[in-house]
């Protein structure tokens, strides 16, 4: 199995391995702020078990001997919570950088094509101006139906509706000649 990049070349192997770690790291920071909500916010048991676990911490530190208990598992609540939320943000702030170089890429990808299409357009205006000024060069050496015949092929070259001879009658008599 072959697989491509958003330039249509081969993915090397290095490619491959850096897009397999980015998706197992995008993987674990989509779902690891889930399974803490389930496993430590939203079970009371494990949620008590890593209270209880933090307070005693908080007994064990110095820092917080002039705290009362209640302000201890207040401030481990909401730790807790804060944490929660940090991997939320995380979990955001990497979606978010993934759409950017996505953006980046497909940006970029625009331009390459939007630059070959315009490319292409200003080789075609040039070979229309060669193309004018033959005709224009050649129109005197060119019979009246030619010349029409010419205008209307450069007018629509997709469509061949040669001008007749009774259209040319009709102009030289005081009639139009639509292209």
């Amino acid at each position: 199995m072959n697989l491509y990049n958003m330039e249509n070349s081969l993915i090397t192997q290095t490619e491959l391995t850096k897009m397999s770690s980015d998706e197992y790291k995008n993987f674990l920071t989509e779902n690891i702020h889930n399974y803490y909500e389930e496993l430590i916010v939203n079970n009371a048991e494990n949620k008590e078990h890593v209270v209880n676990l933090l307070f005693k911490k908080m007994e064990n530190d110095k820092r917080f001997d002039k705290i009362d208990n209640d302000s201890k598992k207040a401030i481990v609540l909401t730790g807790i919570s804060c944490l929660s939320d940090v991997l939320k943000t995380i979990d955001l702030k990497q979606k978010q950088s993934i759409l950017q170089k996505k953006n980046k890429e497909l940006t970029d990808l625009f331009l390459k094509n939007y630059e070959e299409k315009l490319l292409n357009l200003k080789e075609k205006i040039k070979k229309n101006q060669e193309d004018f000024l033959k005709l224009q060069n050649n129109a005197d050496n060119m019979s009246l139906g030619q010349l029409a015949n010419t205008i209307n092929n450069f007018h629509n070259p997709n469509e061949a509706s040669d001008v007749s001879d009774q259209e040319i009658d009709d102009l030289l008599n005081g009639g139009t000649l639509e292209f």
